[in-house]
């Protein structure tokens, strides 16, 4: 809900246009990325994409073809709107590459569902060769060793796609 918000009322704000894009680009994402985990662990759930100011107990799964869809919606504009790479100093926030992989994703789970679209293997995997060929674009690579990924203080590295920081 609070990306519906940040969506419906970010539009107007009055901040400059270049942050304005990036922070509506980010509640896309997020978006899709929290509808994601929840078609793929639920399966049909409730679909909202307006900010709702109405507290209620009530509420009805929208159809799989649907939530699929407005995530693909989600991930695609806001592939076109993040940066390649991260600001400097922001530390690893969803970035194009990001979007892409998680549109890759959506394109596999889609693909082996009810909602399933004859188009959506060779959707995902289109996405996910555009995405590792483009690598260097996005400042990814593989690490030389494997267990570097997970060592402490690797938490930026060129395999991460996106870190949520926790502080106390």
């Amino acid at each position: 809900n609070t990306a519906n918000g940040v969506l419906e009322y970010g539009a107007s704000a009055n901040i400059p246009a270049a942050t304005k894009t990036q922070i509506l680009a980010q509640a896309k994402f997020l978006r899709a990325f929290c509808y994601f985990y929840l078609v793929t662990t639920f399966g049909e759930v409730p679909l909202h994409t307006t900010f709702n100011t109405n507290p209620s107990a009530a509420d009805t799964r929208a159809p799989l073809a649907d939530v699929y869809a407005q995530i693909i919606k989600d991930l695609n504009e806001a592939a076109a709107d993040l940066p390649n790479t991260p600001a400097a100093g922001t530390g690893k926030p969803a970035t194009k590459a990001t979007a892409l992989f998680l549109l890759a994703k959506t394109y596999l789970w889609r693909g082996w569902s009810t909602a399933a679209l004859p188009t959506d293997f060779t959707s995902a995997f289109t996405t996910a060769k555009n995405l590792i060929d483009n690598k260097a674009t996005y400042g990814l690579n593989l690490m030389p060793y494997f267990g570097d990924v997970f060592r402490e203080g690797n938490e930026y590295g060129p395999e991460i796609l996106m870190v949520i920081d926790h502080t106390k």
